[in-house]
């Protein structure tokens, strides 16, 4: 065994993951664009408005600032409802050792499609869509090293 961690994924590791993919994509400037429009229209036409268009310009401020990344914290809680709790995995060799609660599985390095080293988490893709997650707060300062590890194993 070379290494041994816990997939401890909070709500927090995937919302910070799922900012970041979206505001370093097309789709993620362009809602950033709006979102300083918007802003930007508020405050010009702040003075003109009456109380039931401020309160739609208001609105409309807040959706990329507030209410955007709100919702995606939600939906990282509701993923992770559906995934195992309490897994564990070892790495060697031989490939990777995944024991979740009573249940446990072995995955040579041959299974495995490749290796992702997120912003805050390192992802173990297997060939048939699985996946699993690593974050940096488990991984630590062994993190390069993993990753280096794990990408050798596969290639």
């Amino acid at each position: 065994m070379r290494y041994k961690f816990s997939c401890d994924i909070k709500p927090k590791d995937l919302w910070y993951l799922y900012m970041y993919r979206m505001y370093h994509s097309v789709a993620g400037m362009i809602t950033l664009i709006f979102g300083i429009s918007m802003i930007v229209l508020t405050v010009t036409f702040w003075s003109r408005n009456g109380a039931l268009m401020r309160a739609g310009l208001i609105v409309l401020s807040l959706l990329v600032p507030v209410v955007q990344p709100l919702g995606m914290y939600l939906r990282s809680m509701k993923e992770l409802e559906q995934l195992p709790k309490h897994m564990e995995l070892w790495f060697s060799d031989k490939g990777i050792y995944i024991q979740v609660e009573e249940k446990s599985d072995q995955v040579s390095w041959k299974k495995v499609g490749r290796i992702v080293k997120e912003v805050n988490m390192i992802m173990i893709v297997l060939k048939d869509g699985r996946g699993y997650m690593i974050s940096d707060r488990v991984l630590g300062k062994d993190k390069e090293d993993f990753y280096r590890y794990a990408s050798s194993c596969i290639s």
